[in-house]
Formats: structure tokens, sequence, C-alpha cells
């Protein structure tokens, strides 16, 4: 097989709110290069902020890829990153960072349909023109962005000749927790799942263990299954260790005594990091060794669902990552 990258967009300019699907390319897609650019809002000496990764990417509320309209993947942009931040083990980085009044800004998010380790293996098969679609819905409003100079480029790769035998799956559930304590939370049947990204309101924020997925157990057709309890500090571990330059994308800030009357505060004068786009993201782990021998199969099952004890009751996503075969997915076409 051979790689092709090619340009579907170039330079287009989007407007908040804008709702826009473009056709993708008919040969096998392996990956979407989707790359956004902004530019800095002004600052000002008391509330300067510079544009952040996250503030690039919830400047698109949905991103999605559709099959003759039903959805192949389908998040925010953030849990899209976030998602594709795992296949490779790094986050992306904002080309251009700087507090300037309309300083140039870009960022591109890698969205990929077959596992890198596959080798061509997996990605989405050949299509007809204009039954593969890229689809996009931008925010309302853009913080620490110029809101009238967004632009889209996208490219793609696609792997010529290739018959791969399946595609990776990826749609974000959303459920909010109406009590602390026991709440279910279904995950999809019929596909091997290789792991779940969970997206809390609240993560670590108290040692009294208020996040929204404070423990949680996995459950397959009621019985406990690989997770038969697990904190959300450990779950949150686990990504943070996979996506080992942590330290490169956390907010990173430096306070100082700014008071009238200047003095220096060696005790306030300090550099701050927290884990910023990630502080409320965890990952549940289905195939650990990475070979594919304890994927969750979820063929044949009659329910497969997380039992989460909610420290706060509040808003959850869970975007599980299946493995669809081809034959599979051309049978239910």
């Amino acid at each position: 097989m051979v790689p092709l990258r090619n340009v579907m967009l170039q330079n287009k300019a989007r407007a908040l709110s804008d709702d826009v699907s473009d056709d993708l390319p008919v040969n096998p897609l392996y990956c979407i290069l989707y790359t956004l650019r902004g530019e800095q809002l002004a600052t000002s000496t008391t509330t300067d902020k510079i544009a952040s990764l996250a503030n690039l990417l919830a400047c698109v509320s949905r991103i999605e890829v559709l099959f003759r309209g039903t959805a192949v993947l389908s998040g925010s942009l953030q849990d899209v990153c976030v998602m594709n931040a795992l296949r490779l083990g790094r986050m992306p980085f904002i080309l251009n960072s700087g507090d300037a009044a309309n300083t140039a800004l870009s960022v591109t998010i890698p969205i990929f349909l077959g596992r890198p380790r596959a080798k061509g293996a997996e990605c989405f098969p050949a299509v007809r023109r204009g039954e593969l679609t890229l689809h996009r819905v931008f925010a309302a409003t853009s913080p620490n962005l110029v809101t009238t100079t967004l632009t889209e480029q996208v490219e793609t790769v696609e792997l010529l000749d290739a018959s791969p035998s399946a595609f990776l799956k990826y749609v974000t559930l959303s459920k909010t927790f109406v009590t602390t304590g026991d709440n279910d939370v279904d995950l999809p049947l019929g596909n091997p799942i290789a792991g779940a990204l969970l997206f809390g309101t609240t993560g670590f924020a108290a040692t009294t263990s208020a996040a929204t997925w404070k423990q949680s157990k996995l459950l397959v057709d009621g019985v406990e299954y690989l997770y038969s309890l697990t904190n959300w500090e450990t779950l949150h571990g686990d990504l943070n260790r996979r996506l080992w330059l942590g330290g490169d994308y956390q907010s990173h800030t430096h306070t100082e005594n700014l008071a009238a009357a200047y003095a220096a505060d060696v005790a306030s004068a300090k550099v701050r990091g927290s884990d910023g786009l990630l502080a409320n993201y965890a990952w549940l782990d289905f195939d650990p060794w990475d070979d594919d021998s304890m994927l969750l199969d979820t063929s044949g099952r009659g329910r497969v669902h997380l039992r989460v004890t909610a420290g706060t009751a509040d808003a959850a996503r869970v975007m599980p990552l299946e493995l669809v075969g081809v034959e599979k997915q051309a049978a239910a076409a």
C-alpha cells in the first residue's frame, strides 16, 4: 500500500456557530490532519490572557466523521484531541504562541481511523464520493481569540490499495449523574473495545474525593470484569503516564506581588503548574499490553456497563474506542 497525503481544505474562513460539512476522499482513509488557526485577542496590563490549547479546541464544539449519515467518530474537538493524543503518546502544540495582540496561532489535531501500530491494516475502507463526510459545528464563543479570524486547514492521509481488516470508531456518550453514589453508564455492544476516555466536570478537587467519576467498576452481564473497582486518581494517573510529556502542555503561569505599593514577595513569586487541559480526563484501559489480548469483547453480550460512584452529581462523558471489523461494517451497510 502507498500512503498519499493531500490538502482537502485550504485556509477556509469560519465564523462562530458555523455548521459545515465536506466530503472526505474515496480511497481507504487512515488519518485526518485537522488544523485550526486564529489570532490572540488584544491583552491589557490587568487581564492578560494567552490563548491556550483549550481555548483553540473549544472553538469546535463538535467534529464528526459520518458514513452515510452515521457517526464513525463524534465528539468535541477537545475529546477527539485527547483520544488521539493517547494513540501517539503526546499532546499537540500551539504554533507561535504569544501574548501580543493579533499573534497568529495554529494547532493541528491528528484524527486517526486506524491505530498507528497496525501499520495500515486498520483504516476506513474505500467509499463512493459523498458517502464519507467531515462535519464540524463551531461554538458560539472563542475565549481569548479574535472571533473574526478563525480558519481551517484539512489534510488527509489515504492508503492506496489498502485492504483493511478493521477501523476505529469513537463516539462520545454523555450522561449527567443525578445523584452522588451509584450511577450506571452503558457501553456500546457488538465490537471489541480497546479502552474508554472518561471526562468528568469535577476532577481531583479535594482530598474528600469529590470527582465526578470517584470510583468505577466494569460489569459484563452483571459480573465484574477487568476492573472490579478503581479510583479516579489512579485512572487519571494512567492517562498521564501514556502522555509522558505531561509538563509540556500543563498550564504554566508566574505569579508576583503587583500591589500599588510594590514590594518583592518571595512567597508569591512562583511558577505554578496544573494539569490544564487534562485535569478532567482519565483513561480506562482494556488493552494494557497493547497486543489485543485483553480487549473487551462485547459481541453477544446482553449488557456491558460501568457502575460509577459519583463524588459530585454533574455532567460526565465517556468515549469508547471500538474496533469495527470491515466485513461487519459492510454487512451492516
